[in-house]
């Protein structure tokens, strides 16, 4: 669920819950779960519990409350009130059993500690006394319990060494430094620059900006000491640039746009202030300011043309100004395709993703739905050996797992995917796209999938087709800069100015409708899809599965399995071994 989503739920449920209940009872009556649950008025439930935490934080009955209000969410599955109830636990009653259990209920101090860090980077940037006290008073608690492996992970560690500064707790500040990676020359200078009280509020901030891209927790300390700085500082041309920097990496484009006005009056012949800012303009704004943007970014490359920058403000103003024109082309184009999938729905879908990971290794994947065959394929085969893969139909499924050379037969256990897709818009304009997968033992997924894209009312129309498209490309910073037909097949590049550097990140989509194949390239993903029937799509095939022996099993939790060991194929840190196939054979 979305930022955006979660508040309006929050929002609804409390108006809910400030309409079916008396706000004096609900804040001095200690909430009883078990007749509200029964009456199925668990939201109800959940409004009144937050209602008597907040009037009674150091309450006898705080503790039994906040730990009943867990159990409902949990048993209800309310994730945010879980993690919101689960927080309150371990930061204001950890000395509590109720606090004990809650700190229990983590696999082990990873997880503990991943959930602390979840608190303090959510609140690192607004940091004050009274939470940062709360949230080390939990920290303690947390390692007393799962001992030291919670005070671990350098981004976590300046993180809470801050917090326990601001609380004056000198004790678990200096356990946390202490306990950073020596061998780590960026963690050390953040680390530097966080507490040496010699250097200012500008030059910590500076400071910390420039190392964020090496030290990713910087970003988070960066916010921390901005929101700390008189208004009057905040106008000054190296702080306007770090907050331009931070709100275009974010894509809050309205929100950057007043910004970099002032940095750009203030610098007028800055390459990347004037880049930023004709940027945000174009995106931002109507017809006149996009006009505009064109114009600065091409008379700064006339003037300034030995600049670092000229080269991408060049470019950048020629994809602006054709802009409507390409993306005209695409619409029309993809529109296409979905009248196509309308009248005939694909009966074979293939998807190949090639991704090279941050530690060098190398990725593939292979997925293909055979509606005619009732059959459904998926290989991951990571630097060249198959490290997963299943291949299921009606009369069962056969899988494989590297670290296991066996290929596992589940005879009369079919199990396919159910994707899920919708569009929808919100209050604010924008657009969300849900994707949901999962799993059953019904062949239809690609019927399902097919007849769901072609039927979204945001995909039935040119005039609602191009308002997604505006928003998927243009309003996240994306624009094409060609967009052509070359032998039926449509080619087109996306450019959207790099942030930190001159030059692009750069996508390139072709889309051959007549031989029913598209291609996206996206930094470090190339991704193919083939769609039609079993001949127009057998110039894309997947990979050989290994010669390994075959066992029947009945364990129908090797579906389990199977999820799990997908979902860690993308972790960069996991070095995995995989079996390569014999030359030639074939399963």
């Amino acid at each position: 669920m979305t930022r955006h989503n979660r508040t309006v739920v929050s929002l609804v449920l409390f108006l809910g819950g400030v309409c079916c209940w008396n706000p004096a009872s609900a804040v001095e009556t200690v909430p009883d779960p078990e007749p509200a649950v029964a009456a199925g008025r668990v939201d109800e439930y959940l409004v009144s519990a937050r209602a008597y935490l907040a009037t009674h934080a150091n309450g006898d009955r705080a503790a039994r409350v906040a730990l009943d209000a867990l159990m409902v969410a949990s048993t209800h599955r309310k994730a945010a009130a879980v993690t919101e109830f689960k927080a309150t636990l371990v930061m204001d009653h950890g000395k509590t059993l109720a606090g004990r259990f809650a700190l229990s209920q983590f696999v082990d101090g990873k997880g503990c500690r991943e959930f602390l860090d979840g608190i303090i980077s959510k609140n690192v940037g607004s940091l004050r006394l009274p939470m940062a006290r709360k949230y080390i008073s939990g920290v303690r608690r947390a390692a007393e319990f799962w001992g030291p492996e919670v005070l671990s992970d350098d981004g976590f560690l300046l993180k809470t060494a801050l917090a326990a500064d601001l609380a004056g707790d000198k004790a678990v500040r200096l356990q946390c430094l202490s306990r950073l990676k020596r061998d780590k020359p960026g963690v050390a200078r953040v680390a530097k620059l966080v507490f040496d009280p010699e250097i200012d509020a500008i030059k910590k901030i500076v400071g910390l900006q420039e190392l964020s891209a090496d030290v990713p927790v910087a970003t988070d300390l960066v916010t921390h000491f901005l929101g700390r700085l008189p208004e009057a500082s905040r106008a000054r041309p190296e702080i306007l640039r770090v907050s331009g920097n931070n709100l275009l990496s974010d894509n809050r484009f309205d929100e950057a746009r007043d910004v970099l006005r002032q940095l750009v009056k203030a610098v007028p012949d800055d390459g990347q202030a004037v880049v930023w800012s004709a940027w945000t303009e174009a995106i931002v704004g109507d017809g006149v300011e996009v006009g505009t943007a064109v114009s600065s970014l091409r008379s700064f490359a006339r003037k300034h043309e030995k600049s670092e920058w000229a080269d991408t403000a060049t470019r950048l103003a020629g994809a602006v100004a054709g802009h409507r024109q390409r993306l005209s082309t695409v619409v029309d184009e993809f529109g296409a395709v979905l009248a196509d999938w309308r009248k005939a729905p694909p009966q074979l879908v293939k998807l190949q993703l090639v991704h090279s990971l941050a530690n060098g290794s190398k990725l593939d994947g292979f997925v293909s739905f055979d509606v005619a065959a009732k059959q459904f394929e998926a290989t991951a085969v990571r630097n060249g050996g198959v490290a997963v893969a299943i291949r299921s139909a009606p009369m069962g499924s056969r899988l494989f797992f590297a670290e296991d050379p066996v290929i596992y037969r589940l005879k009369g256990k079919a199990i396919f995917p159910q994707p899920r897709f919708s569009i929808t818009r919100d209050v604010d304009g924008s657009f969300k796209g849900l994707v949901q997968l999962t799993t059953s033992n019904k062949p239809t997924a690609m019927q399902d999938l097919t007849g769901m894209i072609t039927s979204s009312e945001w995909l039935s129309s040119r005039k609602k087709l191009a308002e997604v498209v505006n928003h998927l490309v243009i309003k996240k910073g994306w624009y094409p800069s060609e967009a052509v037909h070359r032998e039926g097949e449509l080619r087109l590049r996306l450019l959207r100015p790099r942030v930190g550097r001159p030059g692009f990140h750069e996508t390139t989509i072709q889309l051959d409708r007549r031989r029913q194949r598209m291609t996206v390239r996206l930094n470090r993903f190339d991704v193919t899809i083939a769609y039609g029937n079993t001949k127009a799509t057998e110039w894309l095939a997947g990979p050989d599965w290994p010669d390994v022996p075959e066992k029947t099993t009945a364990d129908a939790s090797m579906i389990f399995r199977l999820v799990g060991a997908a979902s860690n194929l993308l972790s960069d840190d996991v070095s995995r071994t995989a079996t390569r196939p014999s030359p030639g054979v074939t399963r």
